[in-house]
C-alpha cells in the first residue's frame, strides 16, 4: 500500500496496521523523482502509469510505466516548454496525455519561505494551454499541441477512438485575480 503526496516518493504503509514503512522508490536504485498523487492502473494488462516532475533551469516531466510484475516498461523524460504546475493526467490504450495549462510555478519565493505554495501559483490564461501526447511504450516522439486556456484538476476517461483520442475532464469554475 502506497501513498503519493506531490513532492517526492511514496510512502509504504502496511496494509493491515497502516504502520509507515518508509520511503518506496518506484525504479529501483537511487529514485529522486518527485511522483505526482494521481496514477493510473491498466485494467487489461495491470501496467501502472505515474508521472513526475523534475524543476530546474527548464521543467522536466517523466513517464513511467510499470509492469504489474513491477518491471519499468518505459521511463520518457520530456522537457517541457514552459513551468506548469500539474496533479493529474490522462491514459488510454495507446497514450498518454498531460495538460499543461497556463497556471504557471514559480517555486522560488516558496522555497524560501517567503510564501505558500498556493503563492507560487499564477494563472496566465494568455499563455493558452499545451497538450503533450506520449506513446505509451515510448516508440513515438513527443507531441505538442496548442489549445485554449482552460484548467484541470482531475480527469475523468480518455480513450482511443481510431486515429483520435477522446479525453473528458471535470469542470471547475475557478476563480483568478487577475
Amino acid at each position: 500500500l502506497l501513498a503519493f503526496d506531490e513532492v517526492g516518493l511514496p510512502y509504504e504503509l502496511d496494509p493491515e496496521t497502516l504502520e509507515t514503512l518508509g520511503r518506496y522508490p518506484i525504479r529501483k536504485g537511487a529514485d529522486a523523482l518527485n511522483y505526482k498523487a494521481h496514477t493510473k492502473t491498466d485494467a487489461k494488462n495491470g501496467d501502472w502509469v505515474l508521472f513526475s516532475t523534475e524543476f530546474g533551469r527548464n521543467m522536466t516531466l517523466n513517464a513511467i510505466v510499470r509492469a504489474a510484475s513491477g518491471t519499468i516498461k518505459s521511463h520518457q523524460s520530456v522537457p517541457l516548454p514552459n513551468s506548469v504546475y500539474m496533479h493529474d493526467f490522462f491514459l488510454t490504450e495507446r497514450h498518454i496525455l498531460f495538460l499543461l495549462h497556463p497556471m504557471e510555478f514559480s517555486p522560488f519565493p516558496f522555497l524560501l519561505g517567503f510564501g505558500a505554495f498556493i503563492d507560487s501559483l499564477s494563472w496566465n490564461p494568455k499563455a493558452g494551454n499545451t497538450l503533450l501526447i506520449l506513446d505509451r511504450n515510448g516508440d513515438a516522439d513527443p507531441v505538442f499541441l496548442d489549445a485554449p486556456p482552460s484548467y484541470m484538476w482531475h480527469s475523468v476517461n480518455a480513450h482511443d477512438r481510431g486515429d483520435e483520442i477522446i479525453a473528458d475532464k471535470t469542470a471547475h469554475i475557478i476563480n483568478f485575480e487577475a
